[in-house]
This record gives C-alpha cells, structure tokens and sequence, in this order.
C-alpha cells in the first residue's frame, strides 16, 4: 500500500511537470507569435518608408527635369 502511495505520488509531480512544460511551450510560442507580428510590423513600415522615398526621388527627378 506504501508502495502504491508512492506510485501515485510520483505520477501527480510528472503530471505537474506535464503542466509545467505545457504552460512553458504555451509562453514560447506566445512569445514567437509576439515576435513575429513585430517583424511583420516592421517590414510595412520599411516598405512604407521605402515607398515614400521612391515618391519623393521621383518628386524630384520631375522638379529637375522640368
């Protein structure tokens, strides 16, 4: 009986463990998924940039040209 007591013992800290991990792996990608969006975020706001860059240099050409 002691020795099932053990038993179940052992199986409820690598059931919390379990958890544990769970909970770790859920923060992980939470966070991946985090960085991610601010990549994203970033790379519009580069393209945007880049876009009225391209704009202005064009304004420009225009000015001198004409």
């Amino acid at each position: 009986s002691r020795a099932v007591l053990e038993v179940q013992q052992e199986l409820r800290k690598k059931e919390v463990e379990g958890l544990g991990m769970k909970r770790k792996d859920f923060e992980l990608s939470a966070a991946m998924n985090t960085a991610w969006r601010v990549m994203q975020l970033a790379k519009q706001q580069l393209a945007s940039k880049q876009t009225l860059m391209e704009d202005k240099k064009q304004e420009v050409t225009e000015q001198l040209n004409s």
